[in-house]
């Protein structure tokens, strides 16, 4: 007869005398490791699929917003200093963050205009952005409501049309509702340490 009889809701082993041992399956993997693994595959499979197509357009530039995002950003400069976009319909952080992202590009893609820098650096960070998205919304998921939780959250908006779409474009849909996100999960941190 096996030691093991039934394991609590955390996933640790309870013995025939009722001690918890170690908090690992039957496989060796603990409840906390599989959940890691299985975000992380989640977010690769997002990251995947919002790569995949990124020059949906065979980069003509058709989406209008992304358009006028790239002049803004192209507007933008750190020498000299010129940090207004003149373009206030979105948020302008993910402006300043794709401008950076373009000027890292500059160096190894010297001959690439600045537009097209700003839209193509621009598309993969849509992608970055919501690929991280994911994976906070399965972390925030877990902390709420538990582990099946946070992994069919994170799941689901892997799969969101909606979501995967808006990834491929540069606009600040994608990283807007990221850092709405992140100021949630801080806000829940923050309410920990109040009681």
């Amino acid at each position: 007869m096996n030691q093991y009889e039934r394991t609590d809701p955390e996933g640790h082993w309870a013995t025939a005398a009722g001690v918890s041992e170690a908090p690992y399956s039957r496989s060796g993997a603990s409840p906390e490791r599989r959940f890691r693994w299985a975000l992380l595959a989640i977010t690769a499979v997002a990251l995947g699929l919002r790569l995949v197509g990124i020059n949906w357009d065979s980069w003509h530039y058709f989406h209008p917003d992304e358009r006028r995002v790239a002049e803004a950003v192209a507007t933008l400069s750190f020498s000299p200093l010129q940090l207004d976009p003149r373009f206030y319909a979105y948020g302008s952080f993910p402006m300043y963050v794709t401008r950076l992202a373009v000027a890292g590009a500059k160096v190894f893609y010297p001959g690439v205009s600045e537009y097209d820098l700003a839209v193509r650096v621009g598309r993969g960070l849509a992608a970055l952005w919501g690929a991280a998205t994911v994976f906070l919304l399965g972390l925030l998921g877990r902390r709420l409501f538990g582990p099946a939780a946070g992994l069919l959250a994170a799941a689901l908006l892997a799969l969101t049309v909606t979501h995967l779409q808006n990834s491929h474009f540069l606009t600040n849909d994608v990283p807007l509702a990221f850092l709405v996100l992140a100021a949630l999960a801080l806000l829940l941190r923050a309410l920990d340490g109040v009681g």
